[in-house]
C-alpha cells in the first residue's frame, strides 16, 4: 500500500527539504539500528513524544520503499564523516602525484558510492547482479582515469599558486563527478531502461510502472551527485587557498579540517535539498496509458502521479 500524498507535504518548499536533510545527515542518528526500525513500524501505541521519536527512526535509518533499517554505513548519516575524509584525500597534493594513491583514493570512493546507490535506490525494480558489476567496474574506470589524468598534468608541469589550487580543486571533483552521474545511471537502469517505477495518485493508489518517470529520477539524482562534490572537494581547496593566499590564515591540516567541515556539513544538505524525494510528475509527461486516468470515485482525472526519486 502507499500513503495517500498531501499536496502541501513537507517536501514542497526547499526550505523544508533542507530541514529535512540536515536531519538525515546528522551523524548523531547513525546509532538508530534495525532495532529501532522495527519498534518505530511496530503497531503498538506509542504516547505522542514517543511517535515523534519514532517518526524520526523511520525518516533517518529505514528505506521509504522496503521499509527496511539501511545499514548505517549507507545512509546518508554516514555521508559528512565519510566525505570529509574522502574529499580532502582527494584534493591532497601527495596523493595526487602518486599513481597508486590517487587510483586507490578513487577506487574506495566509487566502491562506497556503489554501495550508497544500491542502499537508496528506488525499490521498485530488482537491480541484476551482472548490472550491478559492470555498473562498478565502469564507475571506477572513469574514476580512476580522470584522476589519472590529474596525476600526469601536475607531474608534467610544476604548478604552483592558484593553478594548483585549480587542478586540486577541479580535476579531482570532475573525476568523482563523471563517475558518480555513471553509477546512478547505471546500477538504477531497471528505473529507466528496463522496468520503470511504481508511480501512484494522490490517494495513494498504484497506478503502474513508468520508465518516463524514472528517467526524470536519475537525471534529477545525478544532478545532485554531480554538484554535490563542488562543496566536498572544490569549495574547501579555494576556501583554504584563499584564506592563506590573503594572509588570514597560515597553511595547516586543521585549517584544511576546518574548510572540509564546513563545505560538507552546510553543502552536502543543500545539494540533497535540490529536489524532494517524492517527486510529482504531470500525467502528460508520462506514457499515453497514464493520460487519462481517474482517481478511485471514477470522474476526477489524474493530472498528476507522485513516484520515489531516490537519492
Amino acid at each position: 500500500s502507499f500513503p495517500k500524498i498531501s499536496s502541501m507535504e513537507p517536501e514542497s518548499t526547499f526550505s523544508s527539504r533542507l530541514q529535512t536533510f540536515q536531519e538525515l545527515t546528522n551523524p548523531h542518528y547513525l546509532m538508530y539500528g534495525k532495532r529501532h526500525v522495527a519498534w518505530a513500524q511496530s503497531p503498538s501505541p506509542k504516547t505522542p513524544e514517543e511517535q515523534e521519536i519514532a517518526d524520526r527512526v523511520i525518516r533517518v535509518a529505514a528505506h521509504p520503499d522496503t521499509k527496511e533499517a539501511i545499514p548505517r554505513a549507507f545512509r546518508f548519516g554516514a555521508a559528512i564523516p565519510y566525505n570529509i575524509c574522502i574529499g580532502m584525500a582527494m584534493a591532497h597534493p601527495a596523493v595526487m602525484l602518486s599513481v597508486a594513491r590517487s587510483a586507490g583514493i578513487h577506487w574506495i570512493n566509487q566502491t562506497y558510492n556503489c554501495a550508497v546507490n544500491f542502499a537508496n535506490r528506488n525499490a521498485s525494480s530488482v537491480v541484476d547482479t551482472s548490472v550491478l558489476l559492470q555498473t562498478y567496474a565502469a564507475a571506477c574506470t572513469l574514476s580512476v582515469s580522470i584522476a589519472l589524468a590529474a596525476t600526469i598534468v601536475m607531474r608534467r608541469y610544476s604548478l604552483s599558486g592558484w593553478k594548483l589550487t585549480a587542478v586540486r580543486g577541479v580535476l579531482p571533483m570532475l573525476a568523482a563527478s563523471t563517475a558518480s552521474v555513471a553509477n546512478v545511471a547505471m546500477i538504477r537502469r531497471s528505473e529507466w531502461i528496463d522496468d520503470g517505477v511504481h508511480v501512484i495518485d494522490e490517494e495513494g493508489t498504484n497506478h503502474g510502472m513508468s520508465k518516463r518517470a524514472g528517467t526524470e529520477g536519475i537525471w534529477k539524482c545525478s544532478v545532485t551527485r554531480a554538484v554535490m562534490n563542488i562543496p566536498i572537494i572544490t569549495i574547501p581547496v579555494f576556501l583554504a587557498a584563499g584564506l592563506t593566499r590573503f594572509r588570514v590564515f597560515r597553511p595547516s591540516v586543521p585549517l584544511d579540517l576546518s574548510c572540509a567541515v564546513g563545505g560538507v556539513s552546510l553543502g552536502v544538505p543543500m545539494c540533497l535539498a535540490l529536489y524532494p524525494q517524492r517527486e510529482r510528475i504531470e500525467a502528460k509527461k508520462l506514457e499515453p496509458e497514464f493520460h487519462h486516468r481517474v482517481l478511485r470515485d471514477g470522474r476526477t482525472p489524474i493530472t498528476h502521479f507522485y513516484y520515489n526519486k531516490g537519492l
